[in-house]
């Protein structure tokens, strides 16, 4: 049985990976973190229920992962889901069901986390204002964006 990495699994890797902490901190940080990530992954080991898994063709990986990488070229104004399967020569219907099997989201979940993703940086810094990030990583409405930015990591900006 295959488990799905949520968002919220993700989120704590991150957290794993770029924390502030030292010492006992540190270490009491990253077991607590762990143990997290193991809670969660249990919870949807237990919830998800098994489905069979999609046979894909070693062509049609290749082609997803290529949408992938052009995704990731072209966060700010990605291809329609038609036009991103055309330039992997792949049918849209292919690389949706592929696209979720293969990274465990949708194509548009995917770019939306990697958007949020390359604006948490750069406000956890504190390098640019809120409407900055948004513009910067492709969204034209900044409420939409400080709305999903807030509902995926609990916070907008870090207090000062």
């Amino acid at each position: 049985m295959e488990a799905l990495i949520t968002p919220d699994m993700r989120a704590i890797a991150q957290e794993l990976s770029s924390h502030p902490y030292q010492g006992i901190t540190r270490q009491l940080f990253l077991e607590s973190k762990a143990l997290e990530l193991i809670a969660l992954f249990l919870q949807e080991m237990r919830t998800s229920p098994s489905k069979p898994t999609m046979l894909i063709k070693p062509n049609d990986v290749q082609c997803i992962h290529e949408a992938r990488d052009i995704l990731l070229r072209t966060l700010v104004q990605p291809p329609s889901l038609i036009r991103l399967a055309q330039m992997v020569h792949i049918n849209e219907q292919k690389l949706k069901s592929g696209f979720k099997e293969l990274f465990g989201t949708t194509v548009f979940g995917f770019v939306r986390q990697q958007r949020l993703e390359k604006a948490k940086p750069l406000l956890e810094q504190e390098q640019i204002s809120v409407s900055e990030a948004s513009a910067i990583v492709g969204y034209s409405n900044f409420s939409h964006f400080a709305a999903l930015f807030r509902k995926t990591f609990g916070y907008l900006s870090l207090p000062t």
